[in-house]
């Protein structure tokens, strides 16, 4: 069944979803989540730590076909929906069944809504990095936000306390943004620039 007629794909691309599902990177979610749980034992701060867990989810936008299936209905907003209505789910799961109990056993474990923020935070910097500049970006700009967050002097210290949620909400509002707009469809962006497609008039002979 298409939509309004017009020759799009379903928004669930049923056609295409069996290849974004093979194709979506689980091991890199699934190790740093464990490793995050480990470090729960240490004393780092919990914002690295947090850090740790988002990063898993540099290599979620990478698509080697993207060069082609960029160019059809599909569009590359879509398919990124896809997949991350694919991996947030298994990130939720693992952050509150492994991450978060093995984390109230310790003394020192942050407040459990505004940890939820914070991962909120760090995943969508990480997907906005990747969208941008591709999961080489993506992973170090978490762990680089984590370490700024946790080790700078004051006043650029952001920490996992109810004191920090204003600053936390606009970074990840920023992040989301970013996020947005590296995924918009490159046909949509040429289709909305007013000189795209417009042949130049024929000249007069003089």
């Amino acid at each position: 069944m298409l939509i309004g007629g017009s020759g799009r794909q379903p928004w669930l691309l049923r056609p295409q979803f069996p290849y974004l599902r093979r194709a979506t990177e689980w091991r890199p979610i699934v190790t740093t989540a464990a490793g995050a749980a480990l470090l729960t034992r240490g004393r780092l701060p919990p914002v690295l730590v947090i850090a740790v867990v988002a990063a898993g989810l540099s290599h979620v936008l990478d698509d080697p076909a993207a060069a082609i299936l960029d160019a059809t209905p599909s569009g590359r907003a879509r398919r990124r929906v896809v997949r991350l209505g694919l991996t947030l789910p298994v990130v939720a799961v693992l952050w509150l069944g492994v991450v978060k109990p093995l984390w109230a056993l310790q003394p020192a474990a942050p407040a459990g809504a505004v940890s939820g923020l914070v991962l909120a935070t760090l995943v969508a910097v990480v997907l906005a990095g990747s969208a941008v500049r591709g999961a080489v970006a993506g992973a170090p700009l978490a762990i680089a936000v984590g370490v700024v967050a946790g080790f700078a002097p004051e006043p650029w210290t952001l920490r996992v306390t109810p004191g920090d949620t204003a600053h936390w909400t606009i970074l990840l509002v920023v992040a989301v943004v970013v996020l947005a707009v590296a995924s918009r469809d490159p046909a949509a962006r040429r289709r909305a620039s007013p000189s795209s497609g417009r042949s130049s008039p024929p000249t007069s002979p003089s």
